[in-house]
């Protein structure tokens, strides 16, 4: 693959993840599955929250306990946390796989 395909599936897993917590933060329909009574985020917050994940800095402007149920903390925030952090090793794995065909070329 060249480099350019691998920034491309990149961006659009880290994109389609973000935009799935995004939404997840912002539904009441999540905390109703679990029958706890939660306010929905506001959709500023609720990309903030996001996009912070996403990134792995993990930033959060509101109370974890009172703001997002218990089910939107397990399969949005965790995975997106577990998921950034390994995006972020294949993307060395395929940097270092990448420099020794790039260093053969210009030979």
């Amino acid at each position: 693959m060249r480099w350019t395909e691998y920034a491309v599936g990149f961006l659009v897993f880290n994109l389609l993840g973000a935009l799935a917590v995004s939404r997840c933060n912002a539904c009441k329909l999540i905390c109703r599955l679990i029958h706890r009574t939660c306010p929905a985020s506001v959709r500023n917050s609720a990309f903030n929250t996001a996009a912070s994940f996403a990134t792995n800095t993990n930033w959060q402007g509101y109370s974890g306990e009172v703001t997002m149920s218990y089910l939107t903390q397990m399969l949005g925030l965790t995975v997106q946390n577990f998921v950034s952090a390994a995006t972020g090793m294949a993307v060395l794995v395929a940097l270092i796989g990448i420099y020794p065909a790039q260093c053969r070329y210009h030979r």
